[in-house]
């Protein structure tokens, strides 16, 4: 058996061979990935059941959030093979080579087939860490009967294996982009993990009006209640343990008392089977420490205004995602004073919250693929250009001119030294004062 090194250069190689370059092999592997999903669906099922704590539901739901992605990424395929026809000015990606995918445990289907998605479509080749479970077997299998087995690799990890570069991403989730240049060692070019840092909801009152557009509400309680459905839906999909589970909730105080009886009546219509969700009152204004726990549990935190709750999120380590529930003129400024990675307003979606990588679709896309800038003429130049002499330069250089502003000249002054020339120019200025006077006494006298 191959290890982890040989397997990994192998894949490398047949990289360097151009087998993920072509568009249509891309898309071959995109429509396995999707078949996957469609038709063994069952078998998934059943091993991620066995292996995880999850629910039929919340992995549906997974599933459903794994298809959405292949098929954008089949779309955004199609559209290269069209526009690839074309040679035009502009800027296209290159492939970086071997990805090297390692599964979150709690959302496996969403953290091992939307990373290798991405990597098919920008034409890369994948190596898959297993761990020798249930589902690891399931996808051992499927992988080797819908995909072509020169594009990816099996990479069977049941313990780290001491020395290995690659002990510390194998060991946890993430996506990395391995560089595996001939006769070197394999090292890691770059790494990306799903984020870590909180997420936080607000709830401003002026969610609970009734102009809602497109919507049945008719009351405040319906609003409260649908709200608190998104929140409590959250907390429970895959038992609280995604890095983008809506825990934490700050509500405005006019509106607390009804959020919160809202909270309490959707929990105990929604958590039957798994125990009724805490609903915790928390205040983020006192300077105790504050810890969010995994599980079935909402944290809800009353503030007085918009500026409060800003406040109290600054306390906190920086958001990946804010959820945020408003009405206009309150939506677009709290979304242009928070610092979160991802902002969503009026909505928390189950796709989102299921896919480990949702806080960093760009900075994943971003990594996989290696832009190129191209640059088109009509033709080529008639003739080769004349390199200027270096009288020229130097008159180019002092001829150059550009904007300046009258504020002075923008050098930083330390503190002390500011103060000691002013207390110079000030002695100064005083002998100065001495000097005349004496003369001026002198003249008069004199007279």
């Amino acid at each position: 058996m191959e290890s982890v090194p040989e397997k990994l250069l192998d894949l490398a190689a047949r990289f360097d061979m151009g087998v993920s370059r072509p568009l249509v092999w891309r898309r071959k592997q995109l429509q396995g990935l999707y078949d996957i999903i469609q038709t063994e669906s069952s078998v998934l099922t059943d091993a991620v059941l066995r292996d995880t704590q999850c629910s039929k539901v919340d992995l549906l739901v997974e599933m459903n959030a794994v298809l959405v992605c292949i098929q954008q990424c089949i779309d955004k395929v199609s559209r290269e093979a069209k526009e690839g026809q074309k040679t035009k000015s502009g800027e296209t990606h290159n492939p970086v080579g071997v990805v090297l995918i390692s599964p979150d445990h709690t959302s496996f289907l969403a953290s091992s087939m939307i990373p290798m998605a991405l990597a098919f479509a920008a034409g890369n080749v994948v190596a898959l860490t297993s761990r020798a479970r249930p589902v690891d077997d399931v996808m051992k299998l499927s992988l080797s009967s819908y995909l072509d087995q020169m594009g990816y690799a099996i990479l069977d990890v049941p313990k780290r294996s001491a020395g290995s570069p690659l002990d510390d991403i194998i060991a946890s989730p993430s996506v990395s982009v391995l560089a595996t240049h001939g006769g070197e060692p394999i090292s890691v070019s770059g790494t990306l993990q799903p984020s870590t840092t909180p997420s936080a909801v607000y709830v401003n009152n002026s969610a609970f009006g009734l102009r809602w557009k497109d919507t049945p509400f008719k009351t405040r309680r319906q609003v409260a209640q649908s709200i608190a459905r998104l929140v409590v839906r959250g907390v429970l999909i895959l038992g609280g343990r995604v890095a983008h589970t809506p825990r934490l909730v700050l509500v405005d105080d006019e509106v607390s008392d009804e959020f919160i009886n809202a909270l309490s009546d959707v929990s105990s219509e929604l958590a039957r089977g798994n125990g009724r969700l805490s609903i915790v009152e928390v205040d983020l204004a006192s300077s105790a420490p504050h810890v969010f726990k995994d599980g079935p549990a909402v944290y809800v935190a009353k503030v007085p205004s918009p500026d409060a709750a800003l406040d109290r999120l600054q306390t906190l380590s920086r958001l990946s995602v804010a959820y945020i529930f408003s009405r206009e003129p309150f939506t677009s400024y709290i979304t242009s004073n928070i610092e979160s990675d991802v902002t969503l307003v009026n909505d928390i979606p189950t796709s989102f919250l299921v896919n480990p990588y949702s806080a960093d679709m760009s900075a994943l896309e971003s990594m996989l693929a290696r832009p190129q800038k191209i640059s088109c003429f009509s033709a080529p130049a008639s003739a080769a250009p004349v390199i200027p002499s270096e009288s020229e330069l130097l008159s180019s250089i002092k001829a150059s001119q550009i904007e300046r502003l009258d504020e002075g000249s923008g050098i930083s002054t330390d503190f002390f030294g500011h103060v000691k020339m002013v207390f110079n120019a000030v002695k100064y200025t005083t002998y100065a004062g001495i000097v005349l006077t004496g003369y001026m006494m002198y003249n008069r006298y004199q007279k």
